[in-house]
C-alpha cells in the first residue's frame, strides 16, 4: 500500500512540474517546490484514507461476524421450532387417539365424589357440599333448643364493694352511710397471672437399729424419681398441650415460661412425653381390650411423615373407646399385630380396603359415605345415564328408612335386591376407560353385596364410618402444625396419649384429668 502512494505521488509530482513549464509561469526550480508540496498535501489525504478505509474494513469484518454469529443463532432456533412443531404434531395425533380411548372427559376429583380430603379441594370447587338434602330449616338453634350462657356463681372467691359518693349529685345532701342497700350485682371470671409453680421438698429421714447397726429410710412416693423433677400436674399439661392442643415444642416451652413461669428444653417435653407413653401403657392396652370384645368397631388410618418418611397412624374405635396405632405399613400384618386374633365377635364397619376384609371378623358394614361420593362421581361422569342417580336414591332411602323407621332383616334383603337388579342391568357407556372405570365400581358392588345394607339389620352398627375419620383427623392438624414427627417414638407417644384423651371425651371427662391420673398413679 505504502509503494502505491509512492508510485502515484511521484506521477502526481512530475505531471505538476510539466505542467508549471509549459504554462511558462514558473522556471524549474520553483515548479519543483510547488509540485512538492502538492506531493505532501496528497500524500497526507491519502495517508488519511488509508486510515478511513482501515478503520472501515475492521467494521465490515465484526459486523460479518456479528451476522455470521447471529445467522447460527437464527438456524439453531429454527430447528428448534422445526422439532417443536414436530413434537406438536405428534401430540395432536396423540391427544385424539386418547379422546377417541377415553370418551367423555374425567370429572375433577374433590371431596364430594372421592376420598380426596377437603383440604385438598381445588379452588374452583365451593367449600362445602352436603350429601344431604335440604331440610328447609333455618340454620342455627331451633325451637325449643337450650341455650348456654356463662353461669352465675353463687360462691365467688372474693367480693369488693364499688365506690359510692358521699352526697347526693343532684341536691348536694349528704347520704347517710346506715341506710345502704344492695342495688345490682354482677361478677367477672379470670385467672390469676402469672400462674405461680409450687415446689414440695420431700424430706428422706433415717434411723438406725440400736440391735444390728442397720441404717432405715423413709421411701419417697413412687412419682419422686430425681432429686428434681416434674410433678404430675406440669406432666399432664405437657400431654394436653402436645396432643388436643396440637402445640408444637418450641411453642410450648415459651407458653411454659411466659405463662406459667417454667423454663423448659424441648428435649424435657420429649423425655415428659416418652415417660407419660410408658406410663399409659396399661390403660392403653385395657383400651385394646375393650374393642377386642366389642360387637361394633369402626377403623380407619391415614397416612403421616415421620422423619421423612410415609407412615400410617391406624385407628379402631367404639362408642366408648378410640385406640390410635402408629405403624410402617398399611396391610394385614399391621392389623394382625394390634389384634392377633383378629375381631371374631365384632361387626366391623370400614372402607373397602382390601387389609379390612383379610381380618377373622364377624362381620363387615361398608361405610355408605364413602358410597354416595363414588356414585356422585359417576353421576357427575356420566350426566346423560341415569344409573349412578338410582342407585344415589338407593343409597339415600336406606338411610332415610334407618332414621325414620324400626328396619329388619327383610328390609335388608329388599334392598339388597334392588342392589341385585341395578349391577346386572345394562348400562351403554361411551368411551373404553368410562366403561372400564363404571364396570370396575359395579365388581366392586357385587364383591360387598352382603356388606352394604347390614346396618338395617343390626341396629348398633352405623351406616357411615364417620367416627372413625373424626378420630384420624386430629393427626393432620397435627401434621399441619409441625410438619412430621420427628421419630418412631414421636408418633407412638402420639398415639398412645391421644388414645387416652379422646376415650376420655368420649366418657364425658376432661382429658386434663385423665393425663393427670396416669402421671400420678402409673408407673413406668
Amino acid at each position: 500500500m505504502i509503494q502505491a502512494i509512492e508510485d502515484i505521488n511521484a506521477i502526481v509530482k512530475e505531471l505538476a512540474i510539466v505542467r508549471l513549464k509549459t504554462e511558462g509561469r514558473v522556471d524549474g526550480r520553483v515548479a519543483k517546490g510547488i509540485a512538492n508540496r502538492i506531493i505532501q498535501v496528497s500524500g497526507e489525504r491519502l495517508l488519511k484514507l488509508e486510515h478511513t478505509i482501515s478503520e472501515q474494513g475492521k467494521a465490515l469484518e465484526e459486523k460479518d461476524a456479528a451476522i455470521a454469529e447471529k445467522e447460527a443463532v437464527i438456524a439453531e432456533k429454527d430447528a428448534v421450532i422445526d422439532a417443536d412443531k414436530k413434537r406438536i404434531a405428534e401430540l395432536e395425533k396423540e391427544l385424539a387417539r386418547y379422546k377417541e380411548y377415553y370418551g367423555k372427559a374425567t370429572p375433577q376429583a374433590t371431596s364430594r365424589n372421592s376420598s380426596l380430603p377437603p383440604s385438598m379441594n381445588p379452588l374452583s370447587v365451593p367449600r362445602t357440599r352436603s350429601q344431604r338434602k335440604p331440610s328447609g330449616k333455618k340454620p342455627g338453634g331451633q325451637v325449643g333448643h337450650k341455650g348456654h350462657t356463662i353461669e352465675w356463681s353463687e360462691h365467688p372467691d372474693s367480693r369488693e364493694a364499688c365506690p359510692i359518693p358521699h352526697a347526693c349529685p343532684i341536691c348536694g345532701e349528704p347520704l347517710d352511710p346506715t341506710k345502704i342497700q344492695v342495688s345490682e350485682r354482677r361478677q367477672v371470671i379470670d385467672i390469676p397471672l402469672p400462674v405461680v409453680t409450687t415446689i414440695k421438698e420431700y424430706i428422706q429421714h433415717m434411723l438406725t437399729c440400736d440391735k444390728c447397726g442397720h441404717e432405715v429410710r423413709g421411701i419417697f412416693p413412687d412419682h419422686v424419681k430425681g432429686t428434681v423433677c416434674y410433678g404430675e400436674n406440669i406432666q399432664a399439661l405437657v400431654s394436653y398441650l402436645s396432643t388436643l392442643q396440637t402445640i408444637p415444642m418450641k411453642r410450648m416451652t415459651d407458653f411454659l415460661e411466659n405463662i406459667c413461669g417454667i423454663r423448659m428444653s424441648p428435649g424435657t417435653v420429649s423425655n415428659i412425653l416418652n415417660s407419660m407413653r410408658k406410663k399409659a401403657k396399661k390403660p392403653y392396652e385395657e383400651i385394646r381390650k375393650v374393642i377386642e370384645h366389642s360387637d361394633v368397631a369402626g377403623a380407619d388410618e391415614t397416612g403421616m411423615h415421620v422423619n421423612g418418611s410415609n407412615h400410617w397412624m391406624w385407628t379402631f374405635q367404639t362408642d366408648v373407646v378410640t385406640y390410635l396405632a402408629a405403624y410402617r405399613g398399611r396391610g394385614k400384618k399391621e392389623i394382625d399385630a394390634t389384634f392377633p386374633g383378629g375381631l371374631p365377635q365384632t361387626i366391623l364397619v370400614t372402607d373397602r380396603l382390601g387389609a379390612y376384609f383379610s381380618m377373622n371378623v364377624k362381620d363387615h358394614q361398608i361405610c355408605l359415605a364413602h358410597l354416595l361420593r363414588n356414585t356422585t362421581f359417576f353421576e357427575e361422569l356420566l350426566p346423560e345415564c341415569d344409573w349412578p342417580k338410582r342407585m344415589l336414591e338407593l343409597l339415600r332411602e336406606s338411610i332415610h328408612l334407618r332414621k325414620t323407621e324400626y328396619t329388619t332383616e327383610e328390609d335388608e334383603e329388599k334392598f339388597k335386591r334392588r342392589l341385585d337388579e341395578l349391577i346386572d342391568e345394562k348400562v351403554d357407556i361411551e368411551g373404553e376407560e368410562s366403561k372400564k372405570l363404571f364396570d370396575t365400581f359395579r365388581r366392586g358392588l357385587q364383591k360387598h353385596r352382603e356388606h352394604i345394607f347390614l346396618f338395617l339389620s343390626h341396629h348398633s352398627v352405623p351406616y357411615d364410618n364417620n367416627a372413625s375419620e373424626r378420630a384420624v383427623r386430629p393427626v393432620k392438624t397435627k401434621l399441619k402444625v409441625s410438619g412430621q414427627f420427628r421419630s418412631d417414638e414421636g408418633s407412638k407417644n402420639y398415639a398412645t396419649l391421644m388414645s387416652i384423651a379422646l376415650t376420655a371425651k368420649k366418657n364425658k371427662q376432661n382429658p386434663f384429668f385423665a393425663f393427670q391420673k396416669i402421671a400420678a398413679y402409673y408407673g413406668e
